[in-house]
């Protein structure tokens, strides 16, 4: 089992469902399932390969999370990085896990500009947003014209449930963060274990209120876990503030 396999369960089962909300914007199980397809199917015709470094580098924004989806989908091993971070320790991150492609709204541009070229592994940085000028200073591309030749289409690749979906660093207590390899298999037994946690009666609507960094743990969990008909997610604006919080 694929750790994509739950969000493609609400998207089976209500596919106009809403699947996140964020501010007054709703986007549909279609809409992100599709995006995550076209990510895919873009990350491959690029040349990445399965197990592969990917990483999304933006606050708790739908579009993100459908690049997450997407470099799952591709094979890739997803490495969480957290935007409140300081630059340096995130070019650790990218460098040290070996990270080959990243996604990165428009708003962190600035953050990421001095990186690629200390960087021995990133080869591409594709910008969430639509300014072409903003991507180019940052020597990314926009999302658009990575996108542009990008079928919706089920990608060819299926993960094995022991690929690695994800290199998550420690909290680095005991030194520099490592990387720890989870695979689908384990990232899915956690995404159960957390829908037992929080049962729902049969006729309840199912809201997450996604506050916590999707590269947290509890943040993580939102994405993997919609309900069979279709539970709605709550996230933060791309420059999170506690009143940037849609419920």
């Amino acid at each position: 089992m694929a750790i994509t396999d739950f969000f493609d369960r609400g998207w089976r089962a209500r596919p106009e469902g809403t699947a996140f909300v964020m501010d007054e914007r709703t986007f549909t199980y279609r809409e992100i399932g599709e995006l995550s397809h076209r990510v895919a199917n873009a990350l491959s015709a690029a040349g990445l390969q399965p197990e592969s470094k990917g990483a999304v580098l933006t606050s708790n924004d739908p579009v993100g999370w459908a690049c997450v989806l997407g470099i799952w989908r591709a094979g890739l091993a997803w490495v969480p990085v957290n935007p409140a971070g300081p630059r340096a320790e995130i070019g650790r991150l990218l460098d040290g896990f070996d990270c080959e492609v990243l996604f990165c709204h428009e708003t962190l541009l600035p953050v990421v500009e001095p990186l690629p070229a200390d960087l021995k592994m990133l080869r591409t940085v594709v910008s969430l947003g639509e300014d072409p000028r903003l991507a180019s200073k940052a020597g990314a591309v926009t999302l658009d014209d990575f996108l542009k030749d990008a079928s919706t289409d089920l990608p060819d690749h299926v993960p094995e449930p022991d690929a690695v979906a994800g290199i998550m660093p420690t909290g680095g207590t005991t030194g520099a963060p490592k990387g720890v390899m989870n695979t689908h298999r384990g990232l899915s037994v956690s995404a159960v274990h957390q829908m037992l946690a929080a049962s729902y009666a049969a006729d309840e609507p199912i809201v997450n209120l996604l506050a916590a960094p999707m590269t947290h743990t509890a943040g993580t969990l939102t994405l993997p876990c919609p309900a069979p008909h279709a539970a709605a997610r709550s996230s933060s604006r791309p420059a999170p503030t506690p009143s940037g919080c849609s419920t």
